[in-house]
């Protein structure tokens, strides 16, 4: 089944029990006299079901947002940024994943540890040897007492 139910009643009846209603209240709504038999029969019919089930599946896909989509969108936006030198997008399209991902700068400020408080293991994995090893030597400097 494709589409709207010929008959404009049996496709707002139909709408209706795709929404999550009762039979008998999409009865009423669809504008027949409430009968609740008369709902049960409708509701049965392979017509009805099929729109029903047809209008659930649309609704799901329109709701199926996740994380996992909404950051390969955002990957896409970035990747079509760069390609268009648009560094500013690409930016912003980053930005969007880390915010999605609970990494926000305010909570990134937070989490980083200031050099002096950091191994020489973390400055290395950060930085890169030489520039944390350079680093660590300066620290060990400034930390020995200068004798007067």
């Amino acid at each position: 089944m494709s589409g709207p139910l010929k008959n404009a009643r049996h496709e707002k009846f139909a709408q209706g029990l795709a929404e999550g209603k009762t039979a008998d209240q999409s009865y009423a709504d669809a504008g027949y006299v409430p009968n609740r038999k008369n709902a049960s029969r409708l509701k049965s019919k392979e017509d009805v079901q099929a729109r029903v089930k047809e209008l659930q599946e649309r609704a799901q896909k329109r709701h199926d947002v996740t994380i996992d989509s909404l950051t390969r969108e955002l990957e896409e936006a970035r990747i079509a940024a760069l390609a268009n030198s648009q560094a500013s997008a690409a930016v912003s399209a980053i930005m969007g994943k880390a915010r999605l991902h609970g990494l926000d700068e305010k909570k990134l400020r937070m989490t980083l540890k200031k050099p002096e408080d950091m191994s020489l293991t973390e400055l290395q994995a950060l930085l890169g040897d030489e520039e944390a090893n350079r680093i660590a030597q300066e620290m060990a400097a400034s930390e020995t007492p200068t004798r007067h």
